[in-house]
């Protein structure tokens, strides 16, 4: 059976939400939720609702929040063998503002402890990769430490842009990866053009997939498109905005139960069901991780109609 490692931040998350537009350079009346976050630790989360037990490399601080992070990661039957305490450091945070809509207005990242993260922790845990094992990057690395990872790492490497901000870190990496997810901002950034319709989106995968990466993921409102192979799929859903509480935790969600279906040998059209149908039910959560087992995920298929295929050639 292969296992799934997980590289990257954890962070304690900070939401604050107004039910009113909202008023820059004022105070706005709303609430405010503290929980527990990072794409890879949510990623790992999702992972193990899924019943994975996944190991999980990060940075801890020895500060109150790191602490707090570290319980929340075993009580989920993460394996930190390969993790570490960075003594004096600040615990990761994200701050994220959602607007009435609950779409992300604006968000602010501190990362610090990810600078931490040296050639030798890398080393560390290469040696325990082996060829059917999943590695999953985010973009917290360095361009040259993510680069080094996916190059010296065993197993099928996976890779989420995370924001427009960093996935800059990507681009030379994109050889040496096997699934690479990013939005439609994300994507935009990297051919620095505008993704209007499927032609373009057609052709920015194709010039991924050139480059040397396996699968290119692209989720967009309604769906997914793929790229693998020279061929581009496209799957939709029909429950847009319906119910939305929250979109963060929404691309989390899709990537980690994609994965999970591909480490199980599902093909590209099951594993993008899976990952639409897990995104779906995270959005009508308040949490960035909903908890989605398998058998929700089922009971979701039964209630939204996917679609799609191959759209090029």
């Amino acid at each position: 059976m292969s296992r799934i490692f997980v590289q990257g931040g954890a962070n304690i998350d900070i939401t604050a939400s107004v039910d009113q537009k909202i008023v820059y350079q004022d105070s706005n009346i709303g609430k405010i939720s503290l929980s527990y976050g990072g794409v890879a630790r949510n990623i790992a989360e999702n992972l193990s609702w899924l019943g994975e037990h996944p190991v999980f490399i990060t940075c801890f601080s020895d500060d109150y929040f790191g602490k707090l992070l570290q319980e929340n990661c075993l009580s989920l039957g993460f394996d930190l063998t390969y993790s570490r305490v960075i003594e004096g450091a600040s615990s990761s945070v994200y701050l994220a503002l959602l607007d009435e809509n609950r779409e992300l207005a604006a968000g602010v990242s501190d990362m610090t402890i990810m600078k931490q993260v040296t050639r030798e922790d890398i080393d560390r845990f290469s040696k325990a990769i082996e060829e059917d094992d999943y590695l999953f990057v985010d973009t917290n690395l360095s361009s040259d430490l993510l680069e080094y990872t996916v190059k010296k790492c065993k197993g099928k490497k996976i890779a989420d842009a995370i924001s427009v901000n960093k996935v800059n870190h990507l681009f030379s990496s994109i050889p040496y990866l096997d699934i690479l997810k990013l939005n439609r901002l994300e994507a935009e950034a990297v051919c620095g053009m505008k993704l209007e319709d499927d032609i373009h989106i057609i052709s920015f995968l194709k010039v991924l997939s050139e480059k040397g990466c396996k699968e290119v993921l692209v989720t967009v409102k309604d769906g997914v498109y793929i790229g693998e192979k020279g061929r581009v799929y496209r799957y939709v859903h029909d429950a847009a905005d319906k119910g939305v509480v929250n979109v963060t935790g929404a691309g989390d969600a899709f990537l980690a139960a994609y994965v999970y279906a591909r480490s199980r040998k599902a093909g590209i059209e099951s594993a993008a069901i899976m990952g639409l149908a897990s995104a779906l039910i995270t959005v009508r959560s308040a949490r960035a991780v909903a908890k989605v087992t398998k058998n929700d995920i089922k009971k979701e298929l039964m209630n939204i109609r996917i679609s799609g295929g191959a759209i090029y050639p």
